[in-house]
């Protein structure tokens, strides 16, 4: 199942966006079609906030509440995404 929003935030978030819009470019021109994904980043807020936002969007969209937190780091959390399917 592919995610239909794919949040973002932490550092660095705005360039886990352009990764994640660049794929689903570069899976159109290898012929997937009929396939959207909503991304966004959010660099100066927080993951409790970014959370909130999917869980409204799935709202708005009818969909279920199915928010998954990725975690990326080094030694501290520095990046954290979130990725609804």
């Amino acid at each position: 199942m592919r995610p239909e929003l794919f949040a973002v935030v932490g550092t660095d978030c705005a360039a886990w966006e352009e990764a994640m819009d660049w794929l689903y470019i570069e899976q159109t021109q290898d012929g997937v079609e009929g396939y959207f994904c909503c991304t966004t980043s959010h660099p100066e807020e927080t993951l409790e906030d970014v959370v909130a936002f999917a869980e409204q969007w799935c709202d708005l969209k009818g969909c279920s509440r199915d928010v998954k937190v990725i975690e990326i780091s080094q030694e501290t959390p520095s990046k954290q995404l979130i990725s609804l399917t």
